[in-house]
């Protein structure tokens, strides 16, 4: 399963890891993925808005254990920290709303990488710092209210900030590539609208947002 989100959407990777169930009268922890079929809910992590806005990216490893009787997740651990409590945070509060069929599972190993990518897989996190080289101040688009965003779902686009080379101040930002979304492409414009750079370094700056 490709994690993205969206990236914001960044691309993100998610692999989710189960072993063949073995014939036994109780559920069996699972370390491999052969499919989801035991699951009954597994959603996705979301990019948090705080990791996108510091470019965080890592993989991390968590262990969900189940509830035999309901499948309910009753506690998820970090078995490999993806080097960002941000991110840990997020893998831990999707699976704890995983569930599994009763009696499926009693727990399961789930790999997770978080990555900031366009919609080819390229990460963009080394154009976002070439972008704010200048800046001294670069706040990252939000999610609009009432979109919902998964680490490797979102609308992901690309614009253009003109800028005054006097003051710094963008006066202007062109979508080059709209991300399909007109919600999204305003939130990314009124973010980037907000940016400042030191005087006489920049006239123009292009940059991509996942949302």
């Amino acid at each position: 399963m490709r994690i993205q989100q969206r990236s914001v959407a960044v691309t993100l990777v998610v692999l989710v890891l189960v072993a063949p169930l073995h014939a036994a009268d109780r559920p069996k922890e699972q370390t491999r993925v052969k499919d989801l079929r035991a699951l009954v809910a597994h959603p996705e992590p979301e990019y948090p808005d705080a990791a996108l806005e510091q470019l965080l990216e890592g993989d991390g490893v968590f262990r969900v254990v189940f509830d035999a009787a309901t499948g309910a997740a009753t506690s998820v651990t970090v078995e490999k920290s993806t080097g960002h409590a941000l991110l840990d945070d997020a893998g831990k509060k999707a699976l704890m709303r995983w569930r599994c069929k009763p009696r499926e599972l009693s727990a399961m190993a789930v790999p997770f990488s978080f990555r900031l990518t366009d919609p080819e897989g390229r990460s963009y996190v080394e154009k976002m710092r070439a972008a704010r080289r200048f800046a001294t101040y670069s706040p990252m688009p939000t999610t609009p209210t009432g979109l919902w965003r998964s680490y490797y779902r979102g609308g992901y686009g690309v614009y253009r900030m003109i800028v005054d080379p006097n003051t710094g101040r963008v006066v202007e930002v062109k979508v080059v590539d709209t991300s399909s979304s007109a919600r999204i492409d305003d939130a990314a414009i009124k973010a980037f609208r907000q940016w400042r750079f030191r005087p006489h370094t920049v006239t123009s700056v292009t940059v991509p947002a996942r949302l």
